[in-house]
C-alpha cells in the first residue's frame, strides 16, 4: 500500500510540474514577439532613421546658408550708429519744415499778388 501512495504523489507531482510547465510556457510565449513584429519594428526604425538623417541634412544646409549671410549683415555697432544717423535726420528734417512752412506763406503771397495783378486791366 506504501508503494501506491508513493505512486500517487508521484504522479501528482508530475501533474503539477507539467501544469506549471504549461502555464510557463503560456506565459512567456504570451510576451514574446513574433518574427512579424520584430521585422515592422525593425522596419519602422531604419523609416525614423532615414527621416532623422533626413532632417539632419536640411538643417546642415539651413545652417550652412545662415552662415554664409552672417558676414553680410550689419553689426551691433553699425545699427547704433545708423540709429543715431536717423535721428538726426529726423531732427534736421523738422527744421527744414519749419522753414519750408515760411517758404509756403511767401510764395502764398507772391501767387496772391500775381492772380491780383493779372486781373487788373
Amino acid at each position: 500500500m506504501e508503494a501506491s501512495w508513493v505512486l500517487v504523489v508521484l504522479n501528482a507531482i508530475a501533474l503539477v510540474s507539467a501544469a506549471g510547465s504549461a502555464i510557463y510556457t503560456w506565459n512567456t510565449n504570451r510576451h514574446r514577439a513574433t518574427r512579424q513584429e520584430i521585422e515592422n519594428v525593425r522596419g519602422r526604425v531604419a523609416e525614423l532613421e532615414e527621416r532623422r538623417a533626413k532632417s539632419i541634412g536640411e538643417l546642415r544646409d539651413r545652417m550652412g546658408r545662415l552662415e554664409a549671410e552672417l558676414p553680410h549683415l550689419p553689426s551691433t555697432e553699425t545699427v547704433h550708429e545708423l540709429a543715431i544717423r536717423i535721428e538726426e535726420m529726423h531732427g534736421d528734417l523738422k527744421g527744414v519744415t519749419e522753414a519750408l512752412k515760411g517758404v509756403k506763406g511767401q510764395l502764398e503771397t507772391v501767387n496772391m499778388h500775381l492772380l491780383n495783378e493779372s486781373r487788373k486791366p
